[in-house]
């Protein structure tokens, strides 16, 4: 699938899994009400990169249990080393050197975090085929969580996944109530206050909106209320912050660093 792909962990009562999905595909009756109901699906459920629909396949990202479990373990190893990787570079100035960065930036990497992580929302990327293999440690307010839920939620729906879960135990695993439960995690060790207001904080007229909707709408389901807004629209005055003009204390920085530095 493309962005926003579905992780589904599979028990299968017989062999095969995906050769069957495949075979269902084959069916061209059960193939066209699948393809009606994703496009209609996105449509209703807004998902959407720009104006263009965020999955045009009707494979979902389909895992045995154990291949979910092994892939866990290793990432989480990886992001272990990645920890360590940082704690020695901010002790080294000669090792932060090699990374080459201008002297805002490197301001910024040694400021000291309000909670215990100075990336607590990070992405580990790599491609799952005959094993595992890691690209990039996207370590600044990665996208795609609230994208993959809805979207799996969309798949559930389908006539060939229905026909599917006739052969098949199948669960999704859904990721976006992660980003709020370590969001709160790390307000609650701030400990400042004891109430969050949430800005959503990237710049106007970007293709994920939607998505930063789609996070709105979950945040004020849990009775916290949340601002989508641009960096323009941030104010600092008197040691408070303010989006367009009501106080927050809560950031999901979807801007990247780099960004705000160079604009």
């Amino acid at each position: 699938m493309e962005r926003g792909a579905t992780l589904v962990a599979v028990r299968a009562r017989v062999t095969g899994p995906i050769a069957t999905y495949h075979e269902l595909l084959g069916e061209d009756r059960l193939a066209r009400e699948s393809v009606e109901v994703l496009r209609d699906g996105q449509r209703e459920q807004r998902l959407v990169f720009g104006d263009h629909p965020l999955c045009v396949a009707l494979r979902p990202q389909l895992l045995s249990r154990r291949r979910y479990a092994a892939a866990m373990d290793a990432s989480r190893r990886i992001y272990r080393a990645l920890q360590a990787l940082e704690r020695v570079l901010l002790r080294s100035e000669e090792l932060r050197a090699e990374l080459d960065l201008d002297p805002e930036e490197e301001r910024l990497a040694l400021a000291e975090p309000p909670c215990r992580s100075s990336s607590p929302s990070a992405r580990i990327d790599g491609f799952l085929s005959d094993r595992l293999r890691y690209v990039e440690y996207n370590a600044e307010s990665p996208a795609g969580m609230a994208y993959s839920d809805t979207l799996a939620s969309v798949f559930e729906r389908l006539p060939v996944m229905r026909a599917f879960r006739k052969r098949f135990r199948i669960r999704r695993l859904p990721v976006a109530g992660q980003q709020l439960s370590t969001m709160l995690r790390c307000f609650r060790e701030w400990g400042r206050e004891t109430t969050p207001v949430v800005a959503i904080v990237d710049w106007k007229g970007l293709p994920t909106v939607a998505e930063f909707e789609m996070f709105r709408d979950r945040f004020e389901s849990r009775g916290i209320r949340t601002i989508i807004c641009s960096p323009e629209e941030l104010e600092y005055r008197r040691r408070r912050l303010y989006a367009n003009g009501t106080k927050v204390n809560l950031v999901y920085r979807r801007v990247l660093t780099s960004e705000l530095l160079e604009r």
